[in-house]
């Protein structure tokens, strides 16, 4: 009985680490709570999700596989993560299985791109006063004007 007792305690502690130690790779993350704003990019309505707070800007497309769908809106172009300033915006790709180019924007215009690489550690930082991420090519100077509503 006490051997039974060992053997089910073992188990469950492998378990648990187990579960502990995937959690984090775990692709249970839903874009469904991000809030949806259009955007105008080159003349042309979009929509993006907006990785709003800390939390959302952290989590952006990790674990996702497509850009989606803007909850259910058309012309999804990906998504848009601003800043309360001009500031230096530092992105990377941890977790994020599908290629995207970033592209920082200030003065209604882009001013920097860059091709993210699936799954890349590497932190690439530019000024601006948001981040766009989609899977568009776009050049430097496009015009960007983000709603307010």
């Amino acid at each position: 009985m006490e051997k039974l007792l060992v053997y089910e305690i073992a188990v469950l502690s492998v378990l648990a680490l187990f579960v502990l130690l995937t959690w984090e790779f775990m692709p249970n993350r839903s874009l469904s709570s991000f809030p949806v704003k259009g955007i105008m990019v080159a003349n042309k309505s979009w929509n993006v999700y907006v990785a709003i707070n800390q939390a959302q800007q952290e989590q952006g497309y990790m674990y996702q596989h497509t850009i989606g769908n803007c909850n259910g809106k058309r012309n999804c172009l990906g998504m848009l993560f601003p800043m309360q300033t001009n500031e230096s915006i530092c992105m990377w790709m941890h977790n994020t299985p599908i290629p995207l180019y970033q592209y920082w924007i200030n003065s209604n215009a882009i001013v920097y791109a860059y091709n993210g690489m699936p799954f890349s550690d590497q932190v690439v930082c530019h000024y601006g006063i948001a981040v766009l991420e989609t899977n568009k090519t776009l050049p430097i100077g496009t015009s960007v004007y983000i709603s307010n509503n």
